[in-house]
Order: C-alpha cells, then sequence, then structure tokens
C-alpha cells in the first residue's frame, strides 16, 4: 500500500479525504524537545491539536502536562515553547524530573 487515508472527526481538516503518499510522510524523531531542536517545522506544520489542549494551557488555569510514556507530553510542551518565541507575555522552561536532584529537594524540606 503506497498511500494512506487521511481521516478525522474534524471535518474542518483540509486534509479529511485525501490521499497521502508514505514517501511524503516525516514522522519525526524519538521525542518533541528533539524535533524542536532539529526540526523545528514538523511542529510548526504538522502539529495536530484537535483537543485545543494547547490554548487551554496558554490562556486557561492548566499548567501541567501528565501522560503515559509515548503519549504526546513533550511534544505539547515543546509547540508551546514554538509559540513563546515569538511571544512577550509567554515563557516556556523545561525540566525533565531525568535532571532533577532529589535528595537535594528533600534536604530542604
Amino acid at each position: 500500500m503506497e498511500n494512506i487515508q487521511i481521516m478525522s472527526n474534524n471535518k474542518k481538516s483540509k486534509w479529511v479525504g485525501k490521499e497521502l503518499g508514505f514517501h511524503k510522510i516525516n514522522f519525526g524523531l524519538a521525542d518533541g524537545y528533539q524535533e524542536m531542536s532539529e526540526l523545528p517545522y514538523l511542529l510548526e506544520k504538522g502539529f495536530l491539536d484537535e483537543n485545543k489542549w494547547i490554548k487551554s494551557i496558554i490562556d486557561g488555569p492548566k499548567f501541567l502536562i501528565l501522560g503515559t510514556k509515548s503519549s504526546g507530553k513533550t511534544a505539547i510542551g515543546a509547540k508551546i515553547k514554538q509559540i513563546s518565541e515569538t511571544s512577550n507575555d509567554l515563557k516556556v522552561r523545561f525540566y525533565f524530573l531525568s535532571n532533577c536532584n532529589f535528595n537535594r529537594m528533600f534536604l530542604e524540606f
């Protein structure tokens, strides 16, 4: 099979019902942070946010992104970081648990 049919619950999407060859699809890198650094156009042009999570996080009271492994948490953060680069009102900083010094954190309490 050389082509795929684009399907979505969002009937307004310009891609619904179109066929696209697999050779034209860039499935990206291992995580959103790496894509943000190495292939920013994928987040710019290819990020699909049908549930409006980005707007909810930027404009609403939400501030923490939780999810299972490979659910897109880092991609959401990377997209928000990308948006912040052209905004004076939005500042984004990535914190990774693997870089946290938990011993120091517990000693401070």
